[in-house]
Order: C-alpha cells, then structure tokens, then sequence
C-alpha cells in the first residue's frame, strides 16, 4: 500500500513538473499576444477619445454658432463654419487611417 502510494505521489509530481515546463514555455509566447492585445486596445482608446473630444468641440462650436447668428456678423460665422469643418476632416482622416498604423516586424 504504501509503495503503491509513493508511485501515486511521484507520478502526480512528474504530471506536474511537466505541465509546469509545458506552460512556462508556453508563456512567453502568450506574453506577446497579451501586449500586442494591450497596445491595441491602448490604441483604440485613445482613437476614441480624440473622436470625441473633436466632436464635442464641433458641436460645442456649432451651439457657440447658433446662439450667436442673431447679433453676430458673417464673418464670425464664416470663421466658426470653416473651424467646424476642419474638425469633421480631421475627424474623418483619422477615421481612415486608424487601420493603416501598423508597421511591419523586422527581425534580426
């Protein structure tokens, strides 16, 4: 009985040793994926903070635009319509570039 037991407890620790060996080198590689996936979403955060910070300050610019066109002359809307618009573009470029951002590995 009790020999049958140290078997047991022995081929549960080499069952062990050798899962420990399959996941420490597996790691490495699961590391890598896990910072490629951060950075992304580290990416896609910042891209979505810039949206929004641009179209809150487009439509922030378009209300600053309506409440004043009663008493305001044309250029100061002129001006306020071609800022708005400068954010939409940028607005837009970014929108479209965001997927062209990756460089390729290079490796030595």
């Amino acid at each position: 009985m009790s020999t049958y037991l140290c078997l047991r407890i022995l081929s549960v620790f080499s069952d062990l040793i050798s899962l420990k060996s399959f996941f420490w080198k597996n790691t490495k590689g699961c590391e890598k994926k896990r910072k490629k996936r951060r950075e992304k979403k580290k990416k896609k955060k910042k891209k979505h903070y810039f949206e929004k910070l641009f179209s809150y300050l487009y439509l922030s610019i378009l209300l600053n635009d309506f409440s004043k066109i009663g008493n305001s002359d044309s250029e100061s809307f002129n001006l306020c319509r071609l800022i708005s618009a400068f954010l939409l573009d940028i607005i837009n470029y970014k929108k479209k570039n965001s997927l062209d951002t990756t460089t390729p590995n290079v490796t030595k």
